[in-house]
């Protein structure tokens, strides 16, 4: 996941989900944590790119909450100094907030100290053409490859498209929890090698579809 790739990703989240403490600080304080996430040793990232090269999706692998904190915002305390000062700016009402959730870590669920989760996010322009179930995949696939047997994807409660899409691509709802001030379902998915193609079949047969090849 290149510096570009992050850029566009924070971008794309940016975009997408605007509610929440932290997400509402916008694409520069996303940029530096995904950033962050990237440069992490147990951090993973995906990226589907277009056939312009533009961003389709992308996928980030996180630890548990006591490792992303040592390794994302412990590690580069500076920089997401900078990054959450840009956002507060921007939106100062959320200094409070912000300020609660930095002494206060929100891990009073016991579960969301478990390891491994999962965020993907997919452009609108490229929404049901399987960029986000190829994206899992690879997730899983990669998990698999580490010795990891499952990991969790967090959806807002209210986002039905996404909760059923989690459901058709295999996820368990696990457990209902609050992140970022919002509630969320917890998806729970069983890690597995990356299933090879039938014979005689092509990945990309939709124009405009990306392809696996560019995830990366």
């Amino acid at each position: 996941m290149t510096d570009e790739h992050t850029a566009a990703a924070a971008r794309l989240r940016a975009t997408l989900v605007d509610h929440g403490v932290f997400s509402r600080l916008g694409a520069g304080f996303w940029e530096a944590f995904l950033r962050g996430v990237v440069r992490a040793p147990d951090g993973l990232a995906f990226v589907a790119l277009g056939p312009s090269d533009d961003l389709a999706g992308y996928a980030v692998i996180t630890p548990d909450i006591h490792r992303l904190h040592e390794q994302v915002l412990k590690g580069r305390r500076l920089s997401m100094a900078m990054a959450c000062a840009a956002g507060l700016a921007r939106r100062p009402y959320l200094i409070p907030a912000v300020l609660r959730a930095a002494f206060r870590p929100q891990t009073s669920h016991p579960n969301l100290l478990r390891p491994q989760w999962v965020t993907v996010m997919v452009s609108s322009a490229y929404r049901r053409r399987g960029v986000a179930a190829m994206l899992f995949q690879l997730i899983s696939a990669a998990l698999h490859e580490r010795g990891v047997e499952e990991f969790h994807s967090p959806v807002e409660l209210d986002n039905d498209a996404s909760n059923a899409l989690q459901e058709k691509l295999g996820g368990t709802l696990d457990f209902v929890a609050p992140m970022d001030g919002v509630g969320h379902n917890i998806w729970r998915f069983h890690t597995a090698p990356l299933p090879p193609p039938p014979p005689g079949h092509v990945l990309c047969a939709e124009p405009g579809m990306p392809s696996p090849e560019a995830a990366r």
